[in-house]
């Protein structure tokens, strides 16, 4: 198993006791080029070892070798073994309680280990110890930015079918229980540019369809009848298949979620969508 690997702890081959079994999130295999960001130093009495920080790993693991240096006492572990995401399995000996120093950290920690029988490994601190003892940080969200953007360079120009025709749509009465926080997301989509008062009559009033999700609001214009008398632009869709054969080679994978997308496209002026 060359690189990078997914690993699991396994519990049990037949999965019938999953206290047998755990998982790991990356093992590497012992090689020259390690990444020095995602290594520490574990300092203990007698010898000092340095181990990767995999966020994961649902243990942490310690080489045999190593585990023989350290020269404390091996006790039986639930754990049989690890489990690779392409299912390679690793023996688990047993377990060990390692006291040592992490990295720069003057405060000395208890780590549980499982001792694996290779030596092929690198050792592991996995996601529980390493939030424990801030060497990573869980984090819920990110903001690059504070205020709402428009794509850069791109303004999408509406095309209208000769003689369209529109509706202009009552307005609908809001339930006095949610009237003052419709009132306020308006206010705060104007402020961002995303949307404007209007105070003169428009050719065309498309409904407004107020959606509570997870006990928060969210408006949205129902445009089918402005969609009507759009000119569609034809443009082929990608298949899966083409797209699994540029994927082809990747080895780095992520998703990426806009959002509120269609607040950041820039439109020509259009009096039927104001």
């Amino acid at each position: 198993m060359p690189g990078v690997s997914m690993v699991e702890q396994s519990n049990n081959a037949s999965k019938k006791d999953t206290t047998e079994e755990q998982y790991l999130g990356v093992m590497e295999i012992a090689r020259s080029e390690a990444n020095d960001r995602w290594v520490v130093t574990v300092n203990t009495s007698n010898i000092s070892f340095n181990a990767n920080i995999d966020s994961g790993a649902a243990c942490n693991v310690l080489l045999r070798k190593i585990a023989e240096r350290l020269n404390i006492p091996m006790s039986s572990s639930a754990t049989k073994r690890l489990v690779s995401y392409s299912k390679h399995f690793i023996e688990v000996l047993g377990e060990v309680e390692v006291n040592g120093f992490i990295g720069k950290s003057r405060e000395e920690t208890k780590i549980k280990f499982l001792v694996a029988n290779s030596d092929n490994v690198s050792p592991i601190l996995g996601a529980a110890t390493s939030e424990q003892i801030g060497l990573i940080k869980r984090v819920e969200s990110t903001n690059s930015m504070k205020e709402m953007s428009a794509i850069k360079d791109f303004i999408y120009d509406i095309d209208l079918v000769e003689n369209p025709v529109f509706r202009i749509h009552a307005a609908r009465k809001i339930p006095f229980a949610i009237r003052d926080e419709v009132k306020s997301e308006l206010d705060k989509m104007v402020e961002l540019g995303v949307i404007k008062s209007v105070q003169k009559p428009t050719p065309v009033v498309s409904p407004l369809v107020v959606v509570k999700q997870n006990g928060k609001l969210r408006i949205c214009l129902d445009p089918t009848d402005v969609n009507k008398n759009l000119l569609r632009r034809h443009y082929p869709l990608k298949t899966l298949d083409e797209i699994l054969t540029k994927l082809n080679g990747a080895k780095y994978f992520t998703k990426l979620d806009a959002e509120k997308g269609f607040w950041q496209i820039r439109h020509t002026c259009f009096q039927y969508l104001e």
